[in-house]
C-alpha cells in the first residue's frame, strides 16, 4: 500500500509539471509582450507630449519678447496732446487709462506702477493700517476735554435733538478757544479735539440748515487739517486728516457745485489722497460722484475719473500683495546683469490674476516730474526711478496659444508661474500614472497634459485587463488540469483503497456465515443430531447463514454495478402501499424472530413510476438495519413503518428506537463503506444505505437520516408521484 501511494504521488507530481511548466513559460512570455507594447505606447506618447510643449514654449518665448520689447520702446514716446511724455503730464492711473484706449498692444494693460531700482514701490502708497473715522482710542485721551460733554452731544445726535446738541457742541467749542486762543502762530498749536468739535458742529448746523455756518465750520477743519497733522500722535494726526476728507466732501456737497465734486474726486482718482485707507476713499469717491446730475457737462469726466479711481483701488489692492510677496524677487531681478536698455520682467500672480510686469528706466522728464509729485523716501534720493507697466497675462497669451487649445488636440496645454499657481489650468482628469512633458518659457511652467484622459486610461486599463485575462485564463487552464489530474490519481488511489477494504469487509462478512455452514452441515453429514427437531433446527440456521451470504452478494454486485454505471432500474406503475405490505408480510417473521416487532402505518397512496423490486430491497435494507441497531438492551424493541401521501410526493419512513446517530453523521452514513462511529460490534460492509440513496436519487426522490426525539432514528424517504405515460420505461441509474 505505502509503495502504491508512493508511485501515484510521483505520477501525479510528474503530470503536474507537465502542465505548469509550459504554462508559465507562455504566461511570462504573454505579460513580457503586453508590457512592451505598453511601454511603447507611453513612450509615443511622451514624445508626441515633448514636441507639443516644446512648440507651445517657443511660439510663447516668440510672442513675449516682441511684445515686451515693443511695449517698453513704444511707451517712451507716447505723448499727450501738448507734445510731453504722457507719463510726465499725467498720474500713472490716467496714463495707464490712455494707453488702454490707444491701439496697438496696451489693450491687456492693467495698470501703471513706479518704482525705484531697489524694488521698493514710490506709487501707489500702500494703504495705511488706520480705523475707521471718528474711532475713539481710550489710550489717547486728552483730559482738557471733557468726555463726558462730547459723549453726551452725540447722544442727542443719536437722538435727533440737534438743536441741544449743537448748544452743547457750541459751548464746548468756546471753553476749547478759551483754553487756546485763535491766535496761534503754527501747527503745533493745532488742537485735534477742536477739530473734532467743529466737524462735529458743522454737520448738526448742516442738519438745523444753517448752511453757512456749516460751511464756515468745515472751512476752518480743512485749515487746521491742512497742517495739523504732522504734530500731533499718530491715531490724532490721522483723525484730523480723515476729518478733513469728510469736511471738503461736506462743503462740495453744500456748495452743490459739480465742478467741485469733480476736483475732489479726481484728486483722490490720482492718488494725491492716499493717505487715507480706501474703506474711507471708496465711499467718498462713490458719493461725490453720485451728486453730479447727468445732465451735468462734467458728467463724462467725473465717468472717467471714478473709473480710475476704481483702478486706482485694484492697483493699491497690488501694491500691498506686491510688497508682501513679490518685492524680493523683484529686487532679485533687478541685480541681475542685462544688456544696456533691455527691458526687465517678472510673472507675478496676485488673487486669480496672473500678470507680467515689465519695468523700463524713466526719462530724465519723467524722473523730474515724478520726484516733484511724490518725493522719495529718505535715503533713495539718488537711487533711479523705473516706470513699470502690468499686463494681464492670460490676455496677452489667448492669441498666440489658441492653437494650442483646439478641441481635436491630442494634448491640453497648462501653464503655471513661478509660485507654482495655474495661470492656465491643467484638466481635471489626470491618469494617475501619467508624467506630464514640462518645458519652461520666461519664468512660466509648460506642461502637456492627454486630451482624451478617459482614452488613455481606457488604452491602460485594457492592457491590464488583457494581461490580468491571460494570467487568469493561463491560470484557470493549470487549475483545471491540476484538478483533473489529482482527481484522476486520488480516483485511481481511492479506488484501490476501495477494492482493498472491499476484500476486508467481504472476507470478514463471508467467514462467519460460512463457518456456520460448514459446522452445522458436517454435523448433520456425520449423523450427529440427537433427534430430528435438532437437525431441522441446524437446517434452518444453514439457510438463515445462505440467506445472508445471498443478501450481501447481491450487495456486492448491486455496488459493483453502481460504481460501473450500469445499475438499471425497470420503472413500473406500482403502488407503494401495496409494494410495503409485502415487504412486510415477507420479512416480518424474521423481525418476530429476532424479538423485534414491526407496526405498520400505511395509507392509501397514489400510483408510483418505481422499479418494484428495488424499493422492496430498499425497504428491506432499512428494516434490517434498524433492526441491527436496535440492540439486545433496547426497551422498546418496535420498529415503525410509515406510508403516506404528501402533496405530490409519497414519503416512507422507518423509525426505531435504537442507537441513533451520532452528532455530524447524519449525511456520511449515506457513504459508501462508511459505518456511524457507534456500530461497535454490530457487523456490516457499509453498503446498504449508499444503495438505497443510489435508488431514491436515482428515482428523484430524496432520503434523509434524522435523530428521533426520545432516541432512535427516524430514515424518511421521499419519493415524486410520477405521470402513467412513464410507465414500462428502463433507464441507466448515474453514477
Amino acid at each position: 500500500m505505502p509503495n502504491q501511494r508512493s508511485r501515484s504521488s510521483r505520477r501525479y507530481v510528474l503530470a503536474l509539471c507537465t502542465f505548469l511548466v509550459p504554462l508559465t513559460a507562455l504566461a511570462w512570455l504573454g505579460q513580457s509582450e503586453l508590457r512592451r507594447q505598453a511601454g511603447q505606447a507611453q513612450a509615443a506618447i511622451a514624445r508626441e507630449g515633448l514636441e507639443f510643449v516644446g512648440s507651445a514654449a517657443r511660439a510663447l518665448e516668440a510672442q513675449l519678447d516682441r511684445q515686451v520689447t515693443e511695449i517698453a520702446k513704444d511707451s517712451l514716446d507716447i505723448r499727450d496732446g501738448s507734445g510731453q511724455p504722457l507719463a510726465v503730464t499725467a498720474s500713472p492711473v490716467r496714463a495707464a487709462r490712455a494707453l488702454r484706449e490707444r491701439t496697438g498692444g496696451y489693450a491687456t494693460l492693467l495698470d501703471i506702477v513706479l518704482l525705484d531700482d531697489s524694488g521698493a514701490l514710490l506709487w501707489p502708497r500702500t494703504p495705511p493700517d488706520q480705523g475707521l473715522p471718528f474711532a475713539r482710542d481710550p489710550r489717547a485721551r486728552d483730559d482738557r476735554v471733557p468726555s463726558e460733554v462730547l459723549q453726551a452731544a452725540e447722544l442727542l445726535i443719536t437722538r435727533g435733538e440737534f438743536t441741544a446738541a449743537a448748544t452743547m457742541l457750541q459751548n464746548l467749542l468756546e471753553m476749547l478757544l478759551v483754553a487756546q486762543p485763535p491766535e496761534r502762530d503754527g501747527a503745533s498749536d493745532v488742537d485735534p479735539d477742536e477739530v473734532m468739535v467743529r466737524f462735529k458742529l458743522g454737520a448738526v448746523r448742516r442738519r438745523l440748515g444753517d448752511s453757512e455756518a456749516a460751511g464756515e465750520h468745515f472751512r476752518r477743519v480743512v485749515e487746521l487739517a491742512a497742517f495739523g497733522s504732522g504734530s500731533a500722535p499718530r491715531f490724532r494726526g490721522e483723525e484730523i486728516l480723515q476729518c478733513g476728507l469728510l469736511a471738503e466732501l461736506a462743503m462740495a456737497e453744500i456748495a452743490d457745485n459739480p465742478a467741485l465734486r469733480l476736483q475732489l474726486l479726481t484728486q483722490i482718482a490720482d492718488g494725491r489722497r492716499d493717505a487715507f485707507h480706501d474703506r474711507l476713499l471708496a465711499p467718498v469717491a462713490q458719493r461725490l460722484f453720485d451728486g453730479i446730475p447727468e445732465d451735468a457737462s462734467c458728467h463724462g469726466e467725473a465717468q472717467a475719473a471714478l473709473r480710475d479711481e476704481r483702478a486706482r483701488q485694484r492697483v493699491r489692492a497690488f501694491a500691498t500683495e506686491f510688497n508682501r510677496l513679490h518685492r524680493e524677487r523683484i529686487r532679485h531681478r533687478l541685480q541681475q546683469p542685462r544688456e544696456p536698455g533691455a527691458p526687465i520682467w517678472r510673472v507675478l500672480t496676485i488673487g486669480t490674476v496672473t500678470s507680467i510686469l515689465v519695468l523700463r528706466p524713466a526719462t530724465t522728464a519723467e524722473t523730474e516730474s515724478i520726484r516733484a509729485q511724490m518725493p522719495p523716501r529718505p535715503g533713495s534720493e539718488d537711487r533711479a526711478v523705473l516706470v513699470g507697466m502690468r499686463f494681464d497675462l492670460g490676455a496677452m497669451l489667448s492669441g498666440t496659444l489658441e492653437a494650442f487649445f483646439r478641441a481635436d488636440a491630442s494634448f491640453q496645454l497648462a501653464i503655471t508661474d513661478p509660485d507654482g499657481s495655474p495661470v492656465v489650468a491643467p484638466p481635471t482628469s489626470i491618469p494617475p500614472d501619467f508624467t506630464a512633458p514640462i518645458a519652461s518659457s520666461y519664468d512660466l511652467t509648460l506642461a502637456a497634459y492627454l486630451a482624451d484622459a478617459d482614452n488613455f486610461v481606457g488604452n491602460a486599463e485594457a492592457a491590464a485587463r488583457n494581461m490580468m485575462l491571460l494570467v487568469a485564463a493561463l491560470f484557470a487552464t493549470a487549475l483545471v488540469g491540476a484538478l483533473w489530474l489529482w482527481r484522476s490519481v486520488a480516483r485511481e488511489a481511492e479506488l484501490a483503497s476501495l477494492k482493498v477494504d472491499l476484500v476486508s469487509r467481504v472476507s470478514h462478512e463471508l467467514k462467519t456465515p460460512l463457518a456456520l455452514i460448514r459446522l452445522y452441515g458436517e454435523t448433520i453429514r456425520r449423523g450427529r443430531t440427537k433427534d430430528a427437531a435438532q437437525a431441522a433446527g441446524f437446517g434452518a440456521i444453514i439457510e438463515r447463514e445462505s440467506d445472508r451470504l445471498t443478501t450481501l452478494i447481491q450487495r456486492i454486485l448491486d455496488f459493483s454495478r453502481q460504481q460501473a454505471g450500469t445499475l438499471q432500474y425497470t420503472r413500473e406503475p406500482n403502488d407503494a402501499a401495496a409494494i410495503a405490505a409485502r415487504v412486510v408480510d415477507t420479512y416480518r417473521p424474521h423481525l418476530e424472530a429476532k424479538g423485534v416487532s414491526l407496526r405498520v402505518d400505511s395509507e392509501p397512496t397514489a400510483t408510483l413510476i418505481v422499479d418494484a423490486a428495488a424499493l422492496e430491497a430498499v425497504l428491506v435494507n432499512l428494516l434490517e438495519n434498524a433492526a441491527k441497531y436496535l440492540g439486545d438492551d433496547a426497551t422498546d424493541r418496535t420498529i415503525e413503518l410509515g406510508v403516506a401521501t404528501t402533496g405530490d410526493e409519497v414519503q416512507i419512513e422507518v423509525r426505531d428506537r435504537g442507537r441513533g446517530i451520532p452528532d455530524g453523521e447524519h449525511e456520511r452514513i449515506f457513504e459508501s463503506f462508511y459505518r456511524a462511529s457507534n456500530a461497535g460490534e454490530v457487523r456490516g460492509a457499509g453498503l446498504g444505505l449508499s444503495l438505497v440513496r443510489h435508488f431514491t436519487h436515482s428515482h428523484g426522490g430524496s432520503i434523509r437520516a434524522l435523530s428521533r426525539p426520545g432516541g432512535g432514528a427516524i430514515f424518511q424517504l421521499r419519493l415524486p408521484r410520477r405521470p402513467i405515460g412513464r410507465a414500462n420505461a428502463t433507464t441507466d441509474s448515474p453514477t
